[in-house]
């Protein structure tokens, strides 16, 4: 097990998915290739215009390739940012808690893991795509509060892949902490999810959700909103 996480790590996986592309290119233009020796006996102006076709062809089948596994290993942050973003600003019991007018703030801030294969014991096992990301909203109607929003997405496998949102969740302040009160007052509303999701940590910064939303207080993103 030990062996096999230390030769199945991202760097050695982005080398055999490089060295897998290359294979499926060489087998893709043989085939190609010998499709078009089919028309040597063929007129000059006809195999111009099938080697035309094949050449075409093989770009495109390439070019297709390449997105599709792109897209299988990587996931994008302003998709999964605009989808949280509407479903905040959309759900009743968040615009009951801030109020009305809620808008994104200056703060926003994700990391990405990238999807790879980890060993399970002596199995390997697919990891997908992951991102996990904090903004702020702030609402311009009473009671006026800033919510710090925290959210995590991962891409399901298939064809196409397809985002699936494992939390969402808005922390707001009812105290006077941020005046520079004592009185405490951290409320949490989660939209999808649960307080176990928290703990899950992403493998680039090694920090779970939690760590890294307690390391943006509330009282911070309402100071970053008002400036």
């Amino acid at each position: 097990s030990g062996l096999a996480s230390s030769v199945l790590t991202p760097r050695n996986q982005f080398y055999a998915l490089v060295a897998g592309g290359s294979l499926g290119a060489y087998g893709v233009s043989r085939a190609l290739l010998s499709f078009t020796g089919f028309f040597t006996h063929l007129t000059p102006q006809v195999i111009a215009k099938y080697s035309f076709l094949t050449g075409f062809g093989t770009a495109s089948a390439l070019g297709g390739l390449s997105l599709v596994t792109a897209d299988a290993l990587y996931i994008r942050a302003d998709p999964v940012y605009r989808y949280c973003l509407d479903w905040v600003l959309k759900d009743a019991k968040v615009v009951h808690a801030l109020g009305d007018g809620l808008k994104a703030g200056d703060l926003r801030s994700y990391r990405l893991d990238s999807g790879r294969v980890e060993m399970e014991g002596t199995r390997p096992v697919w990891r997908p795509p992951r991102i996990q990301m904090i903004f702020d909203v702030t609402a311009s109607g009473p009671p006026y509060r800033t919510g710090l929003v925290t959210c995590e997405a991962v891409k399901d496998a298939g064809f196409p892949p397809s985002l699936r949102t494992t939390l969402l969740k808005v922390d707001y302040e009812t105290g006077n902490e941020g005046e520079g009160g004592s009185e405490e007052g951290d409320r949490t509303l989660f939209l999808a999810g649960s307080e176990e999701d928290l703990g899950r940590v992403s493998r680039r910064s090694g920090v779970s959700l939690r760590d890294l939303a307690a390391q943006v207080h509330i009282n911070r993103a309402a100071a970053v909103s008002k400036k």
